[in-house]
């Protein structure tokens, strides 16, 4: 198997899923009017996200109470895990109608990419062969490490556990098993940003492609390359810009909740540091005391593991969104760079042709370079020129559509990651001094 048909086999796989929860139109079902079927899957998830919101706020309702009644101590969730749970949900539901409203978009950027490929195949044959780097094939295989990774915590860690002796569910089991449902809501949001992340991958193989077909040696293949090819590219990438733009946004905002997660535990309050010095036994003895089951006790180092885990998955897939939109621009522009390059002779009988079609001007050309053939062929040099390329799209039915550069969106990643490292320097800096403390009260006594 060739790297480039192991991006595009990861390509089909991911489209089948999105094709059965309405999120993708495939073959005849393009023609079809619109029907509550293709819907089905929006209002299931949409109702469990609902019922989901619904028995949290039970289950809290309920812990609180018998806390202050004193049957027994159940531990209540900070302010900050609320927000990110309904912050989730919330997301999972804007993509969700985004998906469904733009997902013709998502149809036409596949038939132009088919088109394209066919036109070109029809001009160049059997010499079209598609391929891409082993860096791009690497990045592909990272991508299916992080969604293996993702779907074990979905299908194994957050299965709901339940005992046998139990015959009626209760609040907070029936909570862990819509918790569990949930999970649709996460995978369609982790299939849209893996699609965007192989969608930066494909276009990386073609360009690199066009650039090893050297399309300048002859004269009607550059033609065809500066005509159809690069305005191609470029309606593509504000196509894809707009259909990804709100996952991407979202994106955003999750990776900015699961950093605050991670900075809770950097706080340095002198009860806080009272409560990390415990062990895991202590934490124990205290929930027998008051009455806590002992399984669900989950200390300090735990929950500060499972964020950073959290935090580092979705730090991951951000890096290799952006790596694998920096591969496509590097690609973009080493082919740019050559076709930048190209010259020909004007003794050339194509390049005889072209310019004799102008000779009413009086032009004669010992050589033709990209300038004069684009002036002689009407061809606009600005929109040609070797720009960083589009990442997000801010208004598709605009004339000239505005969007965001890939340069701009680096920018941003690069702000939030140097965040992310320093709120672990300060958590080792922290976690440094307390066992200074710990040392030094062990002295003392």
């Amino acid at each position: 198997m060739s790297r480039i048909r192991f991006i595009l086999t990861l390509v089909k796989v991911f489209h089948f899923p999105l094709f059965i929860l309405g999120f993708l139109q495939l073959g005849k079902s393009r023609k079809e009017n619109c029907n509550c079927c293709r819907y089905a899957a929006t209002i299931f998830i949409t109702l469990i996200l609902c019922y989901h919101k619904l028995l949290s706020v039970k289950v809290e309702k309920e812990n609180l109470l018998v806390n202050t009644l004193n049957i027994e101590y159940r531990p209540l969730r900070n302010r900050l895990d609320l927000v990110s749970e309904s912050t989730h949900s919330i997301y999972f539901f804007m993509t969700m109608i985004w998906s469904v409203m733009y997902r013709g978009q998502l149809r036409k950027l596949i038939d132009e990419a088919k088109s394209a490929y066919k036109r070109l195949r029809s001009l160049v044959g059997k010499h079209l062969e598609i391929e891409c780097s082993w860096l791009v094939f690497i990045y592909g295989i990272v991508l299916v490490m992080l969604l293996a990774t993702f779907l074990i915590k979905t299908l194994c860690l957050d299965f709901p556990q339940h005992k046998g002796e139990a015959k009626i569910l209760t609040m907070k089991e029936l909570f862990d098993v819509i918790n569990f449902l949930v999970g649709l809501a996460r995978l369609l949001f982790v299939l849209i940003m893996a699609l965007h992340v192989l969608y930066h991958l494909i276009c990386a193989g073609w360009l690199r492609s066009l650039k090893e077909l050297r399309l300048q040696r002859n004269l009607k293949l550059f033609q065809f390359q500066l005509h159809s090819l690069l305005p191609f590219q470029k309606s593509v990438n504000v196509l894809a810009g707009s259909y990804f733009k709100m996952t991407y946004i979202l994106f955003m905002f999750i990776v900015g909740l699961r950093l605050a997660d991670f900075l809770q535990f950097c706080s340095f309050e002198s009860r806080e540091v009272v409560q990390q010095l415990k062990t895991q036994d202590d934490l124990e003895d205290e929930a027998v005391w008051d009455g806590q089951d002992i399984q669900k006790i989950q200390g300090t180092k735990a929950r500060v593991i499972t964020s950073f885990i959290l935090l580092s998955w979705h730090l991951a897939m951000w890096m290799l969104l952006i790596a694998a939109a920096y591969c496509q621009q590097g690609e973009y522009f080493s082919l740019m760079q050559e076709t930048w390059k190209a010259e020909f002779d004007g003794k050339d009988s194509e390049a005889k042709k072209l310019v004799a079609s102008n000779s009413s001007n009086g032009l004669t050309f010992k050589k033709l370079d990209i300038i004069d053939l684009m002036f002689l062929s009407g061809i606009s040099i600005s929109e040609r020129q070797p720009f960083s390329v589009c990442f997000l799209t801010d208004k598709l039915k605009k004339r000239k559509p505005s969007y965001l550069d890939f340069k701009t969106v680096a920018r941003q990643f690069r702000h939030l990651l140097n965040l992310a490292l320093s709120a672990g320097i300060v958590y080792l800096a922290q976690q440094m001094e307390i066992r200074h403390l710990q040392t030094h009260f062990k002295q003392e006594a």
